[in-house]
């Protein structure tokens, strides 16, 4: 059972993480104990529930007593009678996990929305090639870019335009 989770940030002195703990703040007991410094940035919870999730940052020399201390958080809420906390935080854990997947796919459509707009724009395919990463310059124009009906009826106009405009 994952009870906290390290957050993505750069930061020369701090991990951020985010936790699960209970209303009586029973972790905090295992961080003095464990002798970590923290730092609260905040917390939610659902109406009428017991539990809290914790956003904080943790000196990056204290991060590992910080997880050892959560460790032994799980064992410390079964022992004071939480037994609905595994369930809570594997609730949670999938929550996250949904939520980064979703993630992760708005990130590759916006990808390829950007590699259409610029094909569409007239970048070079070569420069375009390069940019997105790939080896082969037809996975980016038979992959990324997404041309539609309208789109070639627009460059089919534009080049009768720039014809007429020669004659």
């Amino acid at each position: 059972m994952k009870n906290f989770w390290r957050m993505r940030d750069f930061s020369l002195f701090s991990v951020p993480y985010v936790y699960v703990d209970h209303s009586s703040y029973q972790a905090d007991q295992l961080f003095a104990q464990n002798k970590v410094r923290i730092k609260f940035k905040g917390e939610c919870a659902k109406e009428e529930s017991p539990y809290r999730i914790v956003f904080c940052k943790v000196i990056k020399k204290d991060a590992e007593r910080f997880e050892e201390a959560l460790d032994k958080l799980k064992n410390k809420m079964l022992l004071l009678g939480y037994r609905d906390y595994p369930d809570v935080c594997s609730e949670i854990t999938k929550m996250i996990e949904d939520g980064m997947k979703a993630r992760e796919r708005l990130c590759h459509v916006c990808r390829h929305t950007c590699c259409t707009n610029y094909a569409k724009s007239g970048m070079n395919p070569k420069v375009l090639q390069y940019i997105m990463g790939h080896a082969d310059v037809s996975v980016t124009l038979d992959t990324y870019t997404h041309i539609k009906e309208d789109d070639a009826k627009e460059e089919m106009e534009r080049l009768s335009f720039l014809s007429a405009k020669e004659a």
